[in-house]
């Protein structure tokens, strides 16, 4: 025979939980706090005041600034070579064609002046970037122009009297 099942006994649910027995283990050796606390009277470590206006905080580089001589070479060379290669659309900008040996002369001392103090200076490449395109530009602008001077000297040198032909 089957004998009916039993039911687990009832507990009260308004009556108060028991309390446990032994409190959690604490972490690390006896005597000490939870970790991450130091013993009383030491704060967190600080950062410091923070530095004065215009310095790095320790352990940064220090700022390369920018040679002006540098940009201004830069600037000009690609000007001079804009008016340069646009000037067969109309005409040869005379302006144009003159920051060219200006780019070349501002960008070989901005680049001296660079190489004097390399820790002071960050934009070598720039001085080098003018001074080369004003070394281009400038050869490139007394081509065209010693190309322009043969063609009027030959077209200049046609004769164009119509008696020398005879009559047509």
């Amino acid at each position: 025979m089957t004998q009916p099942p039993v039911d687990p006994p009832h507990e009260d649910p308004w009556a108060k939980p028991t309390p446990p027995v032994e409190p959690p283990p604490a972490y690390g050796p006896p005597g000490y706090g939870p970790p991450g606390y130091g013993p009383p009277g030491y704060g967190p470590p600080g950062y410091g005041p923070p530095p004065p206006y215009g310095y790095l905080p320790p352990g940064y580089g220090y700022v390369r600034q920018n040679h002006a001589g540098a940009t201004t070479a830069m600037w000009l060379g690609i000007v001079g070579l804009g008016c340069l290669f646009t000037g067969w659309l109309c005409c040869i900008t005379l302006p144009g064609v003159l920051a060219l040996p200006v780019a070349w002369g501002v960008g070989y001392s901005a680049k001296r002046a660079i190489d004097a103090e390399p820790g002071r200076y960050g934009n070598r490449g720039q001085a080098v970037g003018g001074l080369v395109m004003g070394i281009v530009g400038t050869v490139l602008a007394v081509l065209v122009v010693v190309a322009l001077v043969v063609l009027f000297v030959v077209a200049g040198d046609v004769d164009t009297d119509p008696t020398l032909y005879g009559n047509v």
